[in-house]
């Protein structure tokens, strides 16, 4: 809901997106789980557990404290859904990529690039508290291996914003609107 609001402002204002900026949303990743209100696509796998990050795996703990087997996926890219999200992300090569997840109420970098700086920003403009990434165990409470975000500074270089959103099923978007419109800049 967030994401949908996010397209339907930028339609609105779109004068307002520098002329040296395009603005990419892709709103779901997995209509599989959205449409089961689950984290597992069809195929029984967790698409944020299926990137080739060097800490991937095929067997998980899910946030549940369920340890799925194959929930990685039987191998990292295993899933079209995953397969389709890396082939466009090394084909557009963006410069900041906003990953929006629920729900811990944080903001987290990558640790590629300039993501540190630009969590701090997104921090103060939403309000979601600042997590390093090396004290998100404290809040998950589970290892999160084959993580798009992790890929992304593994093996890819590219900044990345992971969001977590307050509610699953809340549009949040008032709360980030600020914050999403100054990472254009």
């Amino acid at each position: 809901y967030t994401l949908d609001s996010w397209v339907q402002d930028l339609d609105y204002n779109a004068e307002k997106i520098p002329a040296s900026r395009t603005v990419i949303v892709i709103p779901s990743l997995n209509p599989d789980g959205f449409a089961s209100s689950t984290r597992k696509n069809s195929r029984g796998v967790d698409l944020n557990r299926n990137f080739p990050a060097y800490d991937w795996k095929s067997d998980v703990k899910m946030p549940n404290g369920e340890f799925a087997v194959g929930g990685g996926g039987a191998t990292a890219l295993s899933e079209p859904e995953s397969q389709a999200l890396s082939s466009f992300v090394l084909s557009q090569r963006p410069d900041l990529i906003l990953s929006y997840h629920s729900v811990a109420s944080i903001v987290s970098a990558n640790g590629a690039g300039n993501s540190g700086i630009l969590t701090g920003l997104y921090s103060q403009l939403s309000g979601y508290r600042n997590l390093p990434e090396s004290a998100s165990s404290a809040v998950f409470q589970y290892d999160t291996t084959g993580a798009f975000e992790t890929w992304l500074q593994d093996k890819v270089g590219i900044p990345a914003i992971l969001i977590e959103l307050s509610s699953h099923t809340k549009n949040e978007f008032t709360r980030n609107k600020s914050a999403m419109w100054r990472m254009l800049q």
